[in-house]
């Protein structure tokens, strides 16, 4: 599930839509992330993988 949420989240930064969509779905994306970090099985997918993508959009102007 964790593989296939990181996988998700590259391929709505390739989407051609606005920044506004784009912000809409990833607000999705992190609302289910939130639900997976109460699952003890999925930390370390999440650590690894998950979070250092949703860090890079945090960090790109085109969301700031």
């Amino acid at each position: 599930m964790v593989t296939l949420l990181s996988l998700t989240i590259s391929k709505i930064l390739e989407f051609n839509c606005s920044s506004q969509r784009k912000a809409m779905i990833l607000v999705q994306i992190t609302g289910t992330l939130r639900n997976l970090a109460n699952v003890d099985q999925c930390h370390s997918q999440l650590a690894t993988s998950t979070i250092g993508k949703l860090c890079d959009i945090f960090f790109d102007p085109e969301f700031s």
